[in-house]
């Protein structure tokens, strides 16, 4: 079963990536993935607000493949 952590991740890179990918294709897969590294590294590892997680940022990014994916077929 899937952390609710992960989950959440999962959910929330779906309505950041789901808009970004629809109006500037390739480019809002570039900037979701920069949003889900800054989220990671600064929120939670420079500010110290949460523990820093590469499965987090995997989690995130799942979405936002899939998204490109389906768009472009």
């Amino acid at each position: 079963m899937i952390a609710k952590d992960k989950l959440l991740h999962f959910i929330v890179g779906s309505f950041i990536s789901f808009p970004l990918i629809l109006f500037f294709n390739y480019y809002g897969l570039i900037i979701s993935i920069l949003i889900f590294a800054a989220k990671e590294i600064i929120y939670d590892h420079a500010w110290g607000r949460g523990n820093m997680e590469l499965l987090d940022f995997v989690y995130s990014c799942v979405p936002a493949i899939k998204f490109i994916i389906l768009y472009n077929i």
